[in-house]
């Protein structure tokens, strides 16, 4: 009996020892807005940034100054995005903001859709009710 117990222990100690703890990826949520001013001024209308809604059915919807597109899927707002780039290169941030009730995949591909049409700075931000 008490070999078994000691094999037992050992075996314990072993996988102990080598078992991998991974820490998990998670993706940052915005802050409660804060009583406390920013640091950062508004940029002016002209230079305003892009803004990507995405409803609780996971619809991406683009809103801009003089410009407006509704789109279902991801390889449409990708498309979109790119033309929006192409045709104002010197705007470089897009500010997505969800629904509250949102599936986590579909922020996702909001992100991902930014990164890949070009846009150096995303901004998350959510929302109780889209106006």
């Amino acid at each position: 009996m008490t070999p078994m117990v000691d094999v037992t222990f050992l075996l314990l100690i072993f996988f102990v020892v080598t078992a991998s703890f991974q820490m998990q990826k998670s993706i940052g949520m915005p802050m409660a807005p804060s009583e406390v001013p920013g640091l950062v001024a508004e940029p002016p209308p002209e230079l305003a940034e892009l803004e990507l809604r995405v409803d609780q059915a996971g619809t991406f919807r683009v809103l801009a100054s003089q410009w407006q597109c509704e789109t279902p899927s991801k390889q449409t707002l990708i498309t979109q995005l790119k033309q929006w780039r192409r045709n104002r290169p010197d705007h470089a941030s897009l500010l997505v903001a969800f629904d509250e009730n949102t599936r986590l995949q579909s922020l996702v591909d909001a992100m991902d859709a930014g990164t890949l049409a070009g846009f150096q700075k995303l901004r998350v931000q959510s929302f109780t009710e889209f106006p």
